[in-house]
């Protein structure tokens, strides 16, 4: 009825995205039936339109490239190539599914990803990319790559569990389809490693060198789109016997017809000469090493016309002579895109979240903030550079023969004050006023409010410095950098936590999707990577992968940002399950992972930190208690004693725990799960998670002096009645926003912000 209406209506869509439209629909409706004759009969629409998107012509104009990660932007350098049955994917790093869906980068289509480097930093999305796409009945996912690919598809199915993921892997140089031929191309790095022996019989040393091998190589693709049909002569198929019809549509469509005389006819009888597809390169050259393989390879001198090469390559090696001499070869018409962190401005992809972000930030600057941008880099690039195009997000390149070139309407804006008030921007509430005045309008009532006692509900005075509330102490700092659970949405990250202790030094509690860029969103470029290279710690609570599937990143990132600042490293502590440890020794095997890991079954007892690893000790932690809870197979909760006399606990994903309310009394400050609304206990039962108000349970049984709610179900994006009902009756508990950063002893003023917080949030939804 929906399509019926959108059809009939004067709607703005275009023939082409209203087909499209129509054609998924009519997919989804006969996956479901399963029964043509049942469509035909029940959705005759439906059906028509099915068969008009079955037989229409050969679209050429729906060719293009689109930029999605530059390497500043949230994401790694990636890219998503779109034509008018298919779509496909440059690396698959973190973040891409949260960007596909903000964005509205269509994915059903999406069944081929290629990617330049077998490491996590091109990769990192790819398990959640898989998930995403058995949600939505999307098969047969082919991950294609350099040697090595078939190791870590093995390494994510074994992750995600073999019955529930259909991806295989691919090693071919060549991979063909109606739309294009892609040829991915090996260039390797110069190494001592070439000159190595294999390791003979020597299966441990054999298996070793076989690695630093593969992390040697990366993939160059040159891709090449199908012909573009001649056109059409319909005055010689009428001359051959034939009406105006399907059967136009098969020929156009490259098919041999039958004649209603009996006659076969050709395309070639009909159409006129075809017009040669485009091509494009997209080289990947991480460093100065991979220059002689990359600009001897014959390759590249015998690919002929190429109308764009994407170039994901750091400044140290576009300024070389060598690789501008190289580049130049492709000629003065050829289309460049830079590609890298180095190179491109700093950007943020994610702007929806300012809809939650800019109001909270409003009320408390100190509390909730707004991601600040470092400049961007100043570089004086050489020909053929300096005409190149510099990447952006969104940023289109049009393969159409008739208007090839760039197209820029896509491309976000600059970050400003009033971009980042764009989602509330001409909203009013249902006094006629303005949201951004009335949110300025409540930040003045929760000023003047807690310039006041707060009374509880027997009216005593609680001016929320009692015995029950810390006292100002040391400066442990907590900022979320995920509160969400499963998915990562516009709204919410998956689950993360980052604690950072006087001394400097930081821990993460959970390190799901997407983890380090929230650190370079909550903490800006240069401060982000000083937290990243002084984390000592990870605790992982269980193996569900809104809560590992960051770690990877952080290990990686963090060696190299040691390596380039100070010239050397120290392992991260990991602190997680047994199954964390097989885990990440098989995707080792993809790349080489440093850290020292610590069971959490061994830490059970209350091990004393100095015991263990020299990191605990750095962070001031006199103890680290891990509690079993329930939830799945080897899930843990954490507790924190610090030298000061202070206890944090974290619960993970669990049920109510009478162990933990036990091993974490008298606690600081108690993080806990709250998945779930009172009102779906029996969802949170089933699903081994926790209620607002169990939560608030565990707290009191703990005796603690604060309570923290994080990981909320992605069907609560902003606080739910319970949470503000539950918290406002003297009760010292906060509601977990990501990139919230609290000090302990700042805790007090949350819970008199939460009623202020859900006035705004009210009008915003009753507007939206």
């Amino acid at each position: 009825c929906t399509l019926e209406a959108l059809i009939r209506a004067d709607c703005l869509l275009s023939n082409e995205e209203l087909i499209s439209i129509c054609a998924l629909v009519a997919d989804y409706v006969l996956m479901i039936y399963g029964n043509l004759k049942r469509i035909t009969r029940q959705f005759p629409l439906l059906y028509a339109l099915k068969y008009m998107t079955d037989n229409r012509s050969f679209n050429a104009s729906l060719r293009g490239l689109q930029v999605m990660g530059t390497g500043a932007n949230e994401l790694a350098p990636s890219l998503y190539l779109f034509t008018d049955t298919q779509r496909y994917l440059f690396n698959c790093c973190e973040n891409t599914m949260k960007f596909c869906i903000e964005h509205k980068l269509r994915l059903p289509k999406l069944k081929n990803v290629f990617v330049t480097q077998l490491c996590w930093e091109k990769t990192g999305g790819h398990c959640g990319f898989l998930m995403t796409q058995r949600d939505i009945g999307v098969n047969g996912t082919v991950l294609h790559g350099p040697p090595g690919t078939e190791d870590f598809v093995t390494t994510c199915k074994r992750m995600l569990g073999r019955e529930r993921v259909d991806c295989l892997a691919s090693t071919e140089s060549i991979y063909k389809d109606e739309n294009i031929t892609i040829q991915g191309i090996e260039v390797t790095a110069e190494s001592v490693l070439d000159k190595l022996p294999s390791g003979g019989t020597d299966e441990p040393l054999a298996k070793r060198l076989r690695i630093l091998k593969q992390s040697n190589y990366v993939m160059a693709y040159l891709c090449t789109f199908a012909d573009v049909p001649g056109k059409f002569n319909p005055s010689q198929a009428k001359g051959l016997g034939l009406k105006p019809g399907p059967l136009y549509a098969q020929l156009k469509n490259g098919k041999i017809v039958v004649a209603p005389s009996g006659k076969e006819i050709h395309p070639s009888d009909v159409l006129g000469p075809p017009v040669e597809g485009p091509r494009f390169l997209i080289l990947d050259c991480p460093s100065v090493s991979y220059l002689q393989s990359l600009t001897t390879n014959s390759v590249f001198s015998a690919c002929g016309c190429v109308s764009l090469v994407v170039h994901i390559t750091p400044w140290e090696v576009l300024n070389t002579q060598r690789y501008c001499e190289f580049a130049s070869s492709f000629g003065p018409d050829c289309h460049h895109l830079l590609l890298h962190g180095s190179v491109c401005p700093p950007e943020i992809s994610f702007r929806d979240a300012f809809k939650i972000q800019y109001p909270l930030n409003v009320l408390d600057p100190n509390t909730h903030h707004l991601p600040s941008l470092s400049k961007a880099p100043s570089l004086v690039l050489e020909a053929p550079f300096d005409t190149a195009v510099v990447g952006k997000c969104l940023m289109k390149f049009d393969f159409s023969n008739k208007t090839m070139g760039w197209k820029n309407d896509s491309v976000l804006p600059a970050l400003t004050p009033e971009e980042i008030k764009r989602p509330l921007r001409g909203l009013v509430t249902a006094n006629n006023q303005s949201v951004i005045e009335y949110i300025k309008e409540v930040k003045e009532k929760m000023v003047q409010s807690l310039e006041k006692p707060l009374l509880t509900t027997e009216n005593t005075v609680n001016d929320c410095c009692s015995e029950q509330v810390i006292s100002d102490g040391d400066d442990i700092k907590i900022t979320f950098l995920g509160t969400g659970s499963a998915v990562s949405t516009k709204y919410r990250n998956v689950t993360g936590i980052l604690l950072q202790f006087p001394s400097g030094e930081g821990m993460l509690l959970d390190c799901g999707e997407g983890s380090v860029s929230q650190i370079y969103r909550c903490f800006g470029h240069r401060k982000a990577e000083e937290v990243i290279m002084n984390l000592k710690c990870a605790f992982i609570s269980h193996m569900h992968a809104d809560h590992h599937t960051g770690l990877c990143r952080v290990i990686t990132l963090r060696e190299k940002l040691l390596s380039k600042h100070f010239n050397e490293t120290e392992h991260l502590t990991v602190i997680g399950p047994e199954k964390l440890q097989i885990w990440l020794a098989s995707y080792s095997s993809c790349e080489k992972l440093r850290f020292n890991f610590v069971d959490s079954a061994f830490l059970t007892e209350g091990n004393p930190a100095d015991k263990l690893y020299p990191a605990l000790t750095s962070l001031g932690l006199s103890h680290c208690l891990t509690v079993p809870v329930v939830h799945m197979v080897q899930s843990y909760g954490v507790c924190l004693s610090h030298h000061s006399g202070h206890k944090i606990v974290y619960s993970g994903d669990a049920r109510p725990s009478v162990e933990l309310a036990e091993a974490g009394k008298n606690a600081s400050l108690l993080i806990h799960e709250a998945t779930f609304e009172n009102s779906l206990k029996a969802d949170a039962v089933i699903k081994k998670h926790s209620t607002t108000e169990e939560a608030l349970e565990v707290g009191e049984q703990m005796n603690a002096k604060f309570v923290i709610l994080t990981h909320f179900s992605q069907r609560y994006p902003k606080i739910t009645t319970d949470q503000v009902e539950l918290t406002c009756h003297g009760r010292n508990t906060a509601v977990a926003f990501d990139c919230m950063s609290v000090r302990l002893g700042d805790l007090k003023k949350l819970p008199r912000q939460l009623p202020f917080i859900r006035d705004i949030f009210t009008a915003i939804d009753v507007v939206s």
